[in-house]
């Protein structure tokens, strides 16, 4: 599986925690992560949960969340796309006094966790609208294990 969220994420496959990412990057260079999901995988149908938080930058962008599961002769078998339903989490306080991330004021979290959302854990839920992708990414995208460069 490929993945990839701005800001960060945290994979379930069949209620099962793989993965939290992605790796540090930068608005116009952003890294993805390479991940073997065949272990939590079963026969028949299976059930991928991302949970995404974006903290934001210094750019007027929204978050957002690229994936994309593919068979072992490399075709595709499961993408974000228009048809993955999205719900909005009220466990993170949106209100955190944060101006902007920099080398004085970093990022501050408060995350209630007896509000979030169980669905992950449990497996299949029902999501309250479709996911409105905000269009293509504007950066390029790079194998988190090469490195910079």
């Amino acid at each position: 599986m490929f993945i990839t969220a701005d800001t960060r994420y945290q994979l379930y496959i069949n209620g099962q925690f793989v993965q939290r990412g992605s790796a540090l990057s930068v608005p116009f260079f952003h890294y993805y992560d390479e991940l073997d999901v065949s272990e939590f995988l079963t026969p028949g149908r299976n059930c991928a949960a991302v949970i995404v938080q974006y903290v934001g930058n210094s750019e007027d962008s929204r978050g957002g969340l690229l994936a994309e599961l593919t068979g072992a002769d490399g075709a595709p078998l499961l993408a974000t796309n228009a048809q993955w339903r999205a719900v909005r989490s009220n466990c993170w306080w949106d209100k955190t006094f944060s101006p902007h991330m920099n080398i004085v004021y970093h990022y501050q979290e408060h995350c209630a966790s007896r509000r979030r959302h169980p669905g992950p854990r449990l497996g299949p839920s029902p999501a309250r609208r479709p996911l409105e992708p905000p269009g293509r990414p504007r950066h390029s995208l790079h194998d988190s294990r090469s490195g910079p460069g």
